[in-house]
């Protein structure tokens, strides 16, 4: 079990493209919460988005398989897990964008 105590290290794993606008799913790596930029999550702390990545992550395992381009290299890869901020960029950069 993860300690609760520690600080949150959200890490983006999905954007959704919607009419509305892009919508952006992180993930707390110390709780495992998940978090989406939209309005319904807003308001009710859960979406659409939310429940797409919490299911996924369930079926493989509880890890969310993260969809990259093959164009990302094993050097970049490796990078981006050392920040939050390198991870969402590396997503922005290579990573597939539900519809």
């Amino acid at each position: 079990m993860k300690d609760k105590t520690m600080a949150a290290d959200w890490r983006t794993v999905q954007f959704f493209l919607s009419p509305r606008g892009v919508y952006e799913v992180s993930i707390d790596l110390s709780s495992e919460s998940v978090r989406c930029t939209c309005t319904s999550f807003e308001n009710r702390q859960v979406c659409t988005h939310t429940r797409t990545v919490v299911a996924r992550a369930r079926r493989n395992g509880g890890v969310y398989p993260l969809k990259v381009s093959s164009r990302a290299t094993e050097d970049e890869s490796a990078a981006a897990n050392e920040s939050a901020e390198q991870f969402r960029e590396f997503v922005i950069k290579y990573g597939y964008i539900e519809a």
